[in-house]
């Protein structure tokens, strides 16, 4: 792991004395550092390395030149921050008495106002998440409310603020569950129910188009790598799940389905 460290080290200091990236360079650059992820920084790092695809293919005006602009720069300084705090993977020699058992992770978030309500403080963002043993019963339950800073961090410079942030506030309910939650799931296997499928999708190629959303899944990615977590993403219908009152602050209108479920209060920082 520390030589292959050091030789993405060397390919990092060549791009800053050439001061620039082509397009060719950059799919080089991405196929390297994706053939690297298994051994040194698992998934976490595919958030980052969207600006490489972005340059390789010039999507948007800050790839339509070789320079190192903005989010190039961002890319690398982000990678060399993640090759410094990574550790050795840790590959089991015998299989978990308890494989095949899974943990499972409901999280739900709900927009019913435009965006600028929600930055002035007239209306919330809500979250909700649930959390389930494997014997199926319910651990623990959140509601929550998106943070004013983390809205207003939802912005593509350049760029109309969106009036819908539904894809953001589904990744971030699963970011503080996962940040809440991990302590109890270390280096158990489960599964994550989302009911947004771009949301979904996401978090399966641990990447986002858009740099705002991409902070919120490399913040998944990296408290399951922290915690050893193996997970499994699945899409259900919002009827199915069982997160969707909570993040509707639902608690009282349903007291019969949620009795006896454990409510706790959740940190909702801003990331990034």
């Amino acid at each position: 792991q520390s030589l292959q460290a050091y030789a993405i080290f060397g390919w990092f200091a060549q791009l800053w004395r050439d001061a620039g990236l082509s397009p060719a360079e950059a799919g080089k650059l991405y196929g390297k550092l994706r053939w690297s992820q298994c051994c040194v920084y698992d998934r976490v790092a595919l958030a980052p390395l969207q600006a490489l695809k972005d340059r390789q293919y010039r999507r948007g005006p800050e790839h339509l030149t070789n320079a190192l602009t903005p989010p190039i720069v961002r890319c690398l300084d982000r990678m060399e921050v993640i090759l410094q705090r990574a550790s050795p993977k840790v590959v089991p020699t015998r299989a978990d008495p308890a494989a095949g058992q899974h943990w499972c992770v409901y999280t739900d978030g709900m927009q019913e106002c435009d965006i600028r309500e929600a930055l002035a403080g007239r209306s919330k963002l809500g979250i909700g998440g649930v959390l389930v043993a494997p014997g199926g019963q319910v651990v623990e339950a959140f509601e929550a409310h998106v943070p004013a800073g983390e809205i207003a961090r939802w912005k593509v410079p350049g760029r109309r603020r969106r009036s819908k942030e539904i894809f953001n506030i589904e990744l971030y309910a699963l970011a503080v569950a996962l940040r809440r939650w991990g302590p109890k799931l270390q280096g158990q296997r489960i599964m994550c129910f989302q009911d947004n499928q771009a949301a979904w999708s996401a978090l399966c190629r641990a990447s986002a188009r858009s740099p705002d959303s991409n902070v919120i899944v490399e913040d998944c990615w990296r408290s399951l790598d922290n915690f050893a977590v193996v997970p499994w993403f699945e899409w259900i219908d919002s009827a199915a799940n069982i997160a969707d009152g909570p993040s509707r602050g639902e608690w009282v209108k349903d007291l019969g389905r949620f009795r006896g479920w454990n409510r706790i209060r959740i940190a909702t920082p801003v990331l990034g």
